[in-house]
């Protein structure tokens, strides 16, 4: 979100993050509409987000949310969409800087370990964050907003979400089936734990509910697949990339035609098109064209098809 900024970052945060697209209400947005006390009072319902990807901190927590805080640049970081500063527990977390304590040390797990980079900065806070320690960083916000925020502590229904992030991370770098994704989980259960302990500890968990959900699932890697004569198999982008080019050149003259690509989404260069004095609507039209013959290609659109909406009416197009 570019109409705000990040709040507790020195060096300026990169881009502004809200749940200002979000199309829903969540459970916080609902509990604050039902609530009679004024916003901000100590009788109003509180509902903090917490976790290391931006999304993963505002989007469950909603639109009414108190604030939803993040990690960025090796803090954590909220913005100006909840508030223009950090509350004072946040910046005690930041201070401890717990990445810094896995400098030059080991992620071990059963048969294998990776090494933390040796010096303190952005590579290790990046190591740290991709692995379990990372979920670390989000337990000790989590227990911290339990007690400085007094959640469920002032007869009052009030919302934490938590994301472990790093699980995301591990998974997808190292596959479901790996040592790595087996330890993670491992160390996640003893996270929760520790988090279960301290909601029971100020709160108790018979006035707690406790909801537990993913964001996604994983399919197995295609190579640990086909090994037990599952189908599967690896789809090379660079086929669909070599075809636009190819039908093009071949076409409209030389490339390269491709300005942006990040599939599913292919942006051609549209000052080369126009240099070619070349029609854009038929230019788009032979590259998808092209594209659809490419092996496992289900479904292709232009621009103009989406505009005009001539695409057919299936689920996929939907």
């Amino acid at each position: 979100d570019t109409t705000v900024q990040i709040v507790g970052s020195p060096a300026g945060g990169g881009v502004g993050a809200s749940p200002r697209r979000q199309l829903v209400p969540t459970l916080g947005d609902q509990l604050k509409l039902a609530s009679a006390a004024a916003p901000g009072t100590r009788e109003a319902p509180r509902v903090i987000g917490i976790s290391l990807k931006d999304r993963s901190a505002i989007l469950p927590a909603g639109h009414a949310a108190d604030a939803a805080y993040f990690f960025r640049g090796g803090r954590f970081v909220t913005s100006t969409y909840y508030r223009s500063d950090l509350p004072e527990w946040v910046e005690a977390v930041n201070a401890r800087r717990m990445p810094d304590a896995y400098a030059g040390k080991q992620w071990t797990f059963e048969g294998g370990a990776h090494a933390y980079p040796a010096a303190v900065g952005p590579q290790l806070d990046a190591a740290v964050t991709a692995s379990p320690a990372g979920n670390e960083l989000v337990l000790a916000m989590a227990t911290a907003a339990l007690a400085h925020e007094q959640l469920g502590q002032r007869g009052v229904t009030d919302v934490l979400t938590v994301s472990f992030s790093s699980n995301d991370s591990v998974g997808h770098t190292y596959g479901p089936q790996s040592a790595e994704v087996r330890d993670v989980t491992r160390q996640t259960d003893r996270q929760l734990q520790a988090l279960l302990d301290e909601v029971e500890r100020r709160v108790g968990l018979d006035h707690t509910l406790v909801a537990f959900t993913a964001d996604h699932g994983v399919a197995p890697i295609p190579e640990v697949a086909t090994a037990l004569k599952i189908p599967g198999g690896r789809f090379a982008a660079k086929a669909v990339y070599d075809a636009i080019e190819a039908s093009l050149v071949a076409g409209f003259g030389a490339g390269p035609w491709i300005e942006k690509g990040a599939l599913p989404s292919i942006y051609l260069d549209h000052g080369l098109v126009a240099s070619r004095g070349a029609d854009a609507t038929q230019v788009r039209q032979v590259a998808a064209d092209a594209v659809s013959r490419v092996p496992h290609v289900a479904r292709v659109y232009t621009r103009d098809a989406l505009l005009s909406g001539a695409v057919p009416r299936e689920s996929i197009s939907e």
